[in-house]
């Protein structure tokens, strides 16, 4: 007599415990999602300690209406058809991407940007073949930056010499706030922002209001960097950033930090 086959019965406690692994794995793929979408995003030239500097950014409110985007057409680059600007006017850094649509709203371009640091007016060049009707920035994200800062302390401004291919940063302070101190949390608020940023680290020029000198260009007033009383400057690569006084067209090293 053939042996009957034995059919093993599914209970309510099989379905039960199945429903709640299912459950947990659930939670915890959401808390993992959630857990990433609150960290810091890391730009793809980013230095490779920039890690050190990502707890100084906290995910944060924000909306992308308080970021500004502008498009021309480039008439001096033959490398380029178009530049686009991305004017983050918050306080935060921002990230999220940018589309370029046409007037059936597709997509003709599209641009990821990370850490877009408060306050940036960030220019790129682009090459597209058609002329967009309309832009979308999606996925916008803005973290807050706490950093040490100088209180607002001195009147920032970027410069640049386009023959020499040489771009700077000025800070004017008032007189009594020109310190060695300053000038050295200045600078490495700056630098830090740079990493996070994954940009490049341009010398910073100091100034006295009382003594600072300016040139126009087309009707802007630049400082002029013989004024300057003193200039540093930011290795990324070395970690490390550098204050000299400036007299008598020498410049000699009057303090060097690691930044931390």
């Amino acid at each position: 007599m053939a042996k009957k086959k034995e059919i093993k019965k599914t209970t309510f406690k099989d379905w039960q415990t199945q429903i709640i692994v299912l459950v947990i794995f659930v939670l915890l793929g959401t808390g993992i999602w959630f857990y990433l979408g609150q960290q810091p995003r890391i730009p793809a030239n980013a230095q490779s300690y920039i890690i050190d500097y990502t707890k100084y950014l906290k995910k944060t409110s924000g909306t992308a209406e308080d970021v500004n985007v502008y498009l021309e057409k480039a008439v001096d680059n033959a490398n380029f058809t178009h530049y686009i600007t991305i004017y983050n006017k918050t306080t935060s850094f921002y990230c999220g991407t940018l589309e370029l649509v046409d007037a059936n709203n597709k997509v003709i371009f599209g641009r990821e940007f990370v850490n877009i640091r408060p306050t940036e007016v960030r220019i790129i060049g682009i090459n597209i073949k058609q002329e967009p009707e309309d832009y979308k920035l999606k996925n916008s994200l803005f973290f807050k930056y706490s950093y040490p800062n100088t209180e607002s302390k001195g009147d920032i401004s970027a410069d640049n010499d386009a023959v020499l291919g040489y771009a700077w940063t000025n800070v004017v302070f008032e007189d009594e706030d020109l310190t060695v101190e300053n000038c050295m949390a200045y600078i490495k608020n700056i630098f830090v922002q740079d990493v996070l940023a994954g940009m490049p680290s341009n010398d910073i020029y100091f100034y006295k209001t009382s003594t600072v000198e300016y040139t126009e260009e087309n009707g802007i007033q630049f400082p002029k960097t013989n004024s300057a009383e003193y200039v540093a400057a930011l290795d990324q690569g070395a970690k490390k950033v550098y204050l000299a006084k400036l007299e008598n067209g020498k410049a000699e090293v009057v303090s060097e930090e690691i930044v931390k």
